[in-house]
C-alpha cells in the first residue's frame, strides 16, 4: 500500500509540473554583434558586414511565436514573412513564404539547417543569472565543438515547457535544452566562432488561449519544380506546393 501511495505521489508531482505549460504569445528582438578585430582582418568593417545582413531577404528583427502543448507557430518580419508551423504529433516543421505556393518541410529529427549539419554539442548549467523584463533568470551553455556556442537565459517558474512534447525535436539541439531548463527562453544568444553573434530577447509575452485552428496546415501534393531538388536531396527535408 505504502508503494502504491508513493507512486502516486510521483505521478501527481510530475502531471503537476507540467500542468501550467505556457500558452500564449512571445515577442523577440534580434540583435547582431560582429567582431571588430576579425571584421578588420577581412577588410571590412562591422557596419558593413551588418549591412549586409539586413540587404537579406529573410533577414529579421523581431520574430513572434504562438505555443500551445508541443505546437508552435514561429513568425518574422523580413522581407519573406517566413511562418514556421511545428506540430508535435508529427514532428514536422512547415516553413511558408509571403507570396509562394510552395512549402519547406523539415523533420525535426534532423538537427541540420538545410544541409549544414552542426554536429556533436554538449549542454552546461552555470551560476550566471541576470535579470530580464523584472524577471531573474539562469543561464544554460550549448556548445558545438569548434563551431558555436548558445548561451539560453530563462526561468523555470514562467514560460513553462514539457520537455516530453519535443523529445525528438532536435533541431537547435531544443529537446536537451527544455530538458534541462523546461522553459521557452527569456534570450538567447548564439555566438559562431566567436566572430559574430546573434542575440533574441524577449520584449514582450501573454498568456493567452490559443484556437487549434492556428495549427492547420493546407492540403499540400508533391512539387516538381526542379529549383527544389537541392532541398529535396537533403536528408530530413521535402519541398511541396499547396493545392
Amino acid at each position: 500500500m505504502k508503494k502504491k501511495l508513493t507512486v502516486i505521489f510521483f505521478l501527481t508531482n510530475i502531471l503537476g509540473l507540467f500542468s501550467q505549460t505556457f500558452e500564449g504569445k512571445l515577442v523577440y528582438e534580434i540583435t547582431f554583434r560582429v567582431d571588430e578585430d576579425r571584421a578588420n582582418k577581412l577588410g571590412l568593417s562591422v557596419d558593413e558586414i551588418i549591412k549586409k545582413f539586413k540587404e537579406k531577404e529573410d533577414f529579421a528583427d523581431t520574430i513572434t511565436y504562438y505555443i500551445k502543448d508541443g505546437n508552435y507557430i514561429q513568425e518574422d518580419n523580413s522581407k519573406k514573412r517566413i511562418k514556421k508551423i511545428f506540430r508535435s504529433h508529427e514532428n514536422i516543421i512547415y516553413s511558408f513564404e509571403k507570396e509562394s505556393n510552395y512549402v519547406v518541410l523539415h523533420n525535426a529529427e534532423y538537427n541540420n539547417s538545410l544541409g549544414i549539419d552542426l554536429g556533436e554539442f554538449r549542454v552546461s548549467n552555470t551560476d550566471s543569472s541576470k535579470t530580464i523584463l523584472g524577471k531573474k533568470c539562469s543561464l544554460v551553455k550549448l556548445t558545438w565543438d569548434d563551431f558555436a556556442n548558445e548561451f539560453y537565459w530563462y526561468n523555470s517558474n514562467i514560460l513553462k515547457v514539457n520537455p516530453l512534447l519535443f523529445v525528438n525535436h532536435n533541431v537547435d539541439g531544443l529537446n536537451n535544452l527544455l530538458n534541462f531548463t523546461n522553459s521557452w527562453p527569456f534570450e538567447k544568444t548564439i555566438s559562431i566562432n566567436n566572430f559574430v553573434s546573434i542575440t533574441t530577447t524577449l520584449v514582450y509575452f501573454q498568456e493567452m488561449d490559443i484556437n487549434d485552428s492556428m495549427f492547420n496546415i493546407p492540403e499540400l501534393r508533391k512539387s516538381r519544380r526542379r529549383k527544389f531538388q537541392f532541398i529535396k536531396n537533403l536528408e530530413g527535408y521535402d519541398v511541396m506546393k499547396i493545392k
